[in-house]
């Protein structure tokens, strides 16, 4: 293993709602895209810590060092205890909105007692590490130029630079802060970094406190509320407040086993995660989002001009510029190579992304946001589509690298595609050709209970008659294609304990071939699906026996990857994972209703048991 790298429980990150940072428990941003997440980095030394690039504040010597969140926030706190004294290192950004249209990261250094000399590192490396900064004096510090754009470092202490790294030190003392900012393009930061600390502090808690729905109570209670709010506090940063559009993650190439190849650019928008993460904030009575999310759904279905031009996944800003490309001159995390920008599996042939979303405007109008009518001749011309061809094979949830198989889980999405169909045209007195679409649905629905349940294993497989198993059938009872005391359910949840569970609460995704070498950790997501699918067979204490084992693992701030190594727990893949927190909210709601606990959620039928 190369050294010098953090793990990934050793960051936090913060964010404006554009864009993302990734900040170690030693004060470097080691992971930042500007202007937005899918921009180039201008911070990268996670995926090579000579190359890529950083911008640190920390004691000059030695020190140990914890972090937290200000409550109920996205406001980073880092303290460093060393020989000397206690210094306090708070990091956070503006989220965008109305009066602050800045993008800018602000560093508040502060001493908590004695004495101790600070050091600064401002280490630039534009285009993922393609491009050096270009450094000179500017105003109120130094300015890094490259290509027609730039950045700005703000600082009340003199900065020694070369023309591609700026370093300082400075002394605190006990009655006044230092403040360090970083600011992107020409507009200065004019407002009283103080003020913003107190407004993005105000921003944060009135977020995550707040409730759209009314008559429905605004507070997760429970044992595991602070984990909810830290959830979604994490999925909201990686919504784009612009388009609506939900991140993956912030970073790319993460591997998911170190040294691997298993490495993949999440900074985009899929529909399927991004339809999972929208609806769970909604369950947790943020309508606003949703409705930002649908609005973008809608865009979308609304510019195909044929349902085959819908993509697996989008930037979540802007347009897609490039293909999936590997970064050949940086090594990758923790040696970890290929290194990858974009994704090629917004090409592949993945079917079930079209019940996901017929899914997420069916739930809308059960929240009494109709579906818009000009849109309807597109959701049609989808329900046709897929009714035209759902016996073809694809890559599947997992978009795997093999060859294309009839994954059920691909199949069950396709009869959401048509129930949801059904459901949104009766509910609207829209027409549409019922009598088909009810047939075909059947038809749909008869193939996956004969050709995909495998009576030897008693349980659903991953393909049409196979005896590989997938995590994702836990999916079928909120689906609603059968109920949760159906015994192909119950099977189902038997075998993925059996056959790709641990003991320690971690979940494989599948059992099957996927084209690539290597292998891969326990999927969070997964562990959360089994939570949820324990929780609504009725065994509740089980459920939430595994749920508090899932919740030890993750990061001291309460974040979680996408996976999890077996061997040492260590967190793997792109990080923090909307799946993963997204799958923590759910399994949280469903535990609390099936118990009948009261929870922010306690109106709130869950969304997919309305679908039954």
């Amino acid at each position: 293993m190369i050294s010098g790298y953090k793990k990934l429980e050793h960051y936090g990150i913060v964010g404006n709602l554009q864009t993302c940072a990734l900040i170690g428990n030693d004060g470097s941003v080691d992971w930042m895209c500007l202007p937005y997440l899918v921009s180039e980095s201008v911070f990268a030394s996670i995926l090579d810590n000579e190359r890529g690039g950083n911008f640190s504040i920390s004691p000059q010597g030695k020190f140990e060092s914890i972090q937290k969140y200000i409550p109920d926030t996205n406001i980073l706190q880092t303290t460093f205890n060393c020989s000397t004294g206690i210094v306090n290192l708070t990091d956070f950004m503006v989220a965008r909105r109305e009066n602050f249209n800045f993008t800018a990261l602000l560093r508040k250094v502060e001493l908590l007692g004695g004495t101790v000399p600070m050091h600064l590192r401002f280490y630039p490396r534009f285009n993922y590490a393609r491009e050096p900064a270009y450094i000179e004096p500017s105003k109120d510090g130094i300015k890094a130029r490259w290509s027609d754009r730039a950045i700005y470092l703000d600082v009340p202490f003199r900065l020694e630079f070369s023309e591609q790294e700026a370093r300082g030190t400075f002394i605190l003392t006990n009655d006044k802060p230092v403040w360090v900012i970083m600011r992107y393009g020409d507009k200065p930061v004019n407002h009283d970094p103080e003020m913003l600390l107190r407004s993005e502090i105000d921003f944060w808690v009135s977020w995550v406190n707040r409730c759209d729905r009314k008559g429905t109570h605004c507070v997760f209670e429970g044992p595991w509320h602070e984990m909810v709010d830290r959830s979604e506090l994490v999925i909201k940063l990686l919504a784009n407040q612009e388009t609506g559009a939900i991140a993956a993650a912030l970073t790319t190439s993460l591997p998911e086993r170190i040294g691997g190849v298993r490495n993949w650019d999440y900074r985009y928008a899929w529909l399927r995660d991004t339809a999972f993460s929208a609806q769970a904030l909604l369950e947790l009575g943020h309508e606003t989002e949703f409705n930002r999310f649908r609005k973008w759904v809608r865009g979308i279905i609304a510019g195909a001009k044929d349902p085959s031009d819908i993509n697996v996944l989008y930037p979540v800003h802007g347009i897609m510029e490039s293909d999936e490309s590997i970064l050949e001159h940086l090594t990758g995390y923790r040696g970890s190579a290929p290194v990858r920008i974009g994704n090629k599996a917004r090409h592949q042939f993945q079917l079930d992304i079209f019940g996901e979303l017929l899914n997420t405007l069916y739930h809308g109008a059960l929240e009494n946001d109709p579906v818009p009518e000009e849109i309807w001749p597109a959701m049609v011309r989808i329900v046709n589509y897929v009714i035209e061809n759902w016996m073809k094979p694809d890559r599947g949830i997992w978009e795997v690298r093999s060859q294309p198989r009839h994954f059920v889980y691909s199949k069950l999405m396709c009869w959401v595609a048509v129930d949801r169909g059904l459901k949104i045209a009766e509910m609207h007195g829209f027409g549409a050709p019922v009598k088909e679409w009810e047939d075909s649905r059947d038809t749909i629905r008869k193939a996956i209970l004969e050709r995909g349940f495998n009576r030897k294993t008693n349980s659903f497989a991953a393909a049409f008659d196979s005896d590989d198993l997938d995590a994702a059938l836990l999916l079928i009872p909120f689906m609603g294609l059968l109920p949760a005391d159906d015994e192909r359910v119950k099977g189902t949840v038997d075998a993925v304990i059996r056959e790709l569970a641990r003991p320690d609460g971690l979940v494989r995704r599948y059992k099957m071939e996927d084209g690539l070498p290597g292998d891969e950790g326990g999927f969070v997501m997964c562990s959360f699906w089994l939570v949820q699918a324990l929780s609504i067979v009725g065994r509740e204490e089980e459920a939430a026996r595994l749920f508090e084992k899932i919740l030890m693992k993750a990061s001291p701030l309460g974040l979680f990857s996408e996976e999890i190594d077996f061997e040492n727990g260590e967190l793997l893949g792109n990080f923090p994972q909307a799946f993963s927190h997204m799958g923590l909210i759910n399994a949280a709601i469903h535990i609390g209703l099936q118990n009948g606990k009261t929870s922010r959620a306690k109106n709130i039928i869950g969304l997919s048991a309305r679908s039954r």
